[in-house]
């Protein structure tokens, strides 16, 4: 539909690196850019189910969600 729109999109991966290519799979077949990756988190997944999203969040992972809103906010201007 985005496509279709001529909208500019990209996928961000959620628990990446747990053994599942297959999104990556299909963005390289669709051509669809890849915004970032959340790794996968035994950790991240405790501390989002007791609330605390943005509290205890380790500094890689905001390195990574930084990265994902710039990438956003460079495909919109596209």
């Amino acid at each position: 539909l985005v496509r279709e729109m001529s909208l500019p999109f990209g996928i961000v991966i959620n628990k990446a690196g747990s053994g599942n290519n297959s999104i990556q799979d299909f963005a390289q077949t669709e051509g669809i850019e890849i915004l970032g990756e959340i790794p996968f988190s035994k950790t991240y997944a405790e501390s989002y189910s007791r609330g605390k999203i943005l509290e205890e969040m380790p500094d890689e992972l905001l390195q990574t969600y930084a990265s994902i809103a710039s990438k956003l906010l460079s495909i919109q201007k596209q």
